[in-house]
This record gives C-alpha cells, structure tokens and sequence, in this order.
C-alpha cells in the first residue's frame, strides 16, 4: 500500500495575529507574488548569502507556519490591494530627475500590507529574518494589524527608493531579507522587494520632521530614484547572477 504524504500546508498551533488555537497556515513572510519575477523557467530560485556563494534553491518563497486561516485572509487582502496597485494600476508623476511621486493611494491598505510584512519578520524564527528585531513593537504592530488600523504617519513611517537599472528600467529581479539600518537619527529596517527599497522606521518616538519623503494619509508617497549604481553589492550580485546563470534572492 502507497504510503501518504503528510502535508506541510497546515500545523496546529497558536495563531501569532489574533492567538487562537487551530491550524496553521504555512505562510509566506514576503508574499509570493513578489518572488515570481525571480523564478526561472524551472520556478526555482538560487538563494545567495552575504559573500554572494550560492547555498541553495528553492521553489516557492519564504515559509513559516504563523496564522490562522482567518488571518491569513486578512493579510491576503492587503496583498491583494498592493498587487492590484503597485503592478497594474499605480499612476506615477515624474517631479524631476530624482523625484517620484504618487496620489490616490489607500493610505490604510498600502501601509497596513507593509507593516504586515514588518510584523511577520519580526516574529518569524527563520535565519534569513534574524536581523529583525521589534522588541515592544512587536505587540503593538500586532494589535494594531489585528484591529486593521495603520495608526497616523507620524508613526512608523515609510518611505521607499526605487530602484532603477541606468536606462531607466525599475529592478523587480531581487528580493533582499531584511536589514537594521539608522534612518533620519531613528533605527529601522531595509527591505528590498517589488523593485523597490523600503524603509521602515521602527520608534517610540515620532519623526515627522525628519522623513519627508514619508507615506501621507492624504495618500499621496514621494520615492526618490534609487540608481543601482549606487548599491555596489547589487550590482556585483547581479554580475555574478550574469556569469552564473542565477536568478537571485539575496
């Protein structure tokens, strides 16, 4: 008799948004249509570490069992929302050379898909997130995910660089986990995804003199042009992607 797989898709457990007991889901941490446009023609991924050696590859993106399938529905709606925005439908306005800007953005949506990402980083136990590290703001971003509510932008304010190859194409073939990096004289986190860097200041403290490029609840976001010669690890990552055939996850 053929013996059956356990599926991995589900775990019992505590739910790590609203603390329920029942199954898991096996959720992604970055969501995975943000991974697509790596995948090869094999829909797999060589996953590179910091010295840029390949360690292993992968098909499908980062998981971990954290949420109920009620709240992982919450979370797949404002994927949904930022997927709908960010690759079909998003109307940019050119300032100048190094200024973008964007109106009409659903200001709760927009950010609460952000710091849902922030949150899971933070509470995933996986290595590629370990640099994450929220403290008391772990608690806080979970009740105020759970409550749907994205606070004002005054408090953890985001701002993102895009990111753009010399002939003015945006760089959507990369994912970079998470790194704490100082921001306007407050720390937070860089994460690289969706042709964008984003930046995520984690603080007890407001900033809203310091971050002008900030989201608006007005649902206006300014982003500056992030050249990619300006990220010199990037661009020898993707010099070696070149010569190796790699499609990458950093």
């Amino acid at each position: 008799m053929a013996k059956v797989k356990k599926s991995i898709d589900y775990k019992h457990g505590q739910c790590r948004l609203c603390k329920s007991d029942g199954k898991l889901c096996y959720s992604h941490i970055i969501p995975e249509f943000l991974f697509k446009p790596i995948y090869n023609e094999k829909h797999q991924i060589t996953i590179v570490d910091d010295s840029k050696e390949v360690y292993s590859t992968i098909q499908k993106g980062v998981r971990e069992h954290l949420l109920c399938k009620k709240c992982e529905g919450l979370f797949e709606k404002w994927e949904k929302y930022f997927l709908e925005l960010w690759f079909e439908e998003l109307n940019i306005t050119v300032m100048n050379e190094k200024l973008l800007k964007s109106e009409n953005i659903d200001y709760d949506k927009f950010k609460l898909f952000h710091l849902s990402i922030l949150w899971r980083a933070g509470i995933s136990s996986l290595p590629s997130f370990s640099e994450v590290k929220l403290g008391v703001h772990e608690e806080k971003l979970r009740k105020m995910l759970l409550a749907q509510s994205p606070g004002s932008s005054k408090h953890y304010q985001m701002f993102g660089y895009i990111l753009v190859w010399p002939d003015n194409t945006v760089l959507k073939e990369l994912i970079d986990m998470p790194s704490r990096v100082k921001l306007y004289d407050h720390w937070g986190y860089q994460f690289i995804f969706g042709g964008a860097a984003w930046h995520y200041v984690v603080s007890s403290h407001t900033c809203e003199d310091h971050v002008p490029y900030a989201l608006n609840e007005d649902g206006t976001v300014c982003m500056l042009r992030g050249p990619i010669e300006k990220y010199p690890t990037i661009v020898d990552l993707f010099k070696k992607r070149s010569n190796n055939g790699w499609d990458v996850v950093k």
